[in-house]
Parts: structure tokens; C-alpha cells; sequence
């Protein structure tokens, strides 16, 4: 039996190819800068994902109901005093 992937197996070890060669012309520089940016941003991801990705406690997951009407005031505004001069 043939295998269906040999053509996805043949096409990924030619893509590996063309990736190691172009590794490889990088120059050390080119390399280390980004091995560097990697690295960077794999440390920001993890900091977001410890400090940000979700809420600390239960309760700061939602707006307050009294903050959240003061911030959304009535459709309907109150008229200024100075409006008529």
C-alpha cells in the first residue's frame, strides 16, 4: 500500500531543506539577532499570559453597576444655564 502523506512528507522535508540553508547563510549576526527576538518575545507572551490573560480575582471580572452608570450617562441631557445667552 502506498502511503496518501508521502507527498506532504517529501513536501515538508523540502521546506525543512530551504529553511536549514537559509539558516545557514544567515551569518552568526543574523542568527543571534533572531535567536534574541525569539527569545523576546516568547518572555513578553509569557509575561501577558501571567499578569493579563485573566482577571485576578472573580470579582474585578465585571464593570461595577455603579461605575458603569456613571460612566453611561441618560440619553437625555440636561440643558446648560449659559444655553440661552
Amino acid at each position: 500500500m502506498r502511503n496518501p502523506y508521502a507527498v506532504f512528507c517529501r513536501h515538508d522535508a523540502q521546506v525543512m531543506n530551504f529553511w536549514r540553508e537559509r539558516w545557514v547563510r544567515l551569518g552568526s549576526l543574523g542568527r543571534d539577532l533572531t535567536l534574541a527576538l525569539a527569545i523576546k518575545i516568547a518572555a513578553l507572551l509569557l509575561l501577558w499570559w501571567v499578569f493579563f490573560s485573566h482577571p485576578a480575582l472573580q470579582s474585578m471580572s465585571g464593570i461595577n453597576p455603579g461605575v458603569e452608570a456613571h460612566l453611561i450617562s441618560p440619553a437625555t441631557p440636561e440643558p446648560s444655564p449659559h444655553a440661552n445667552h
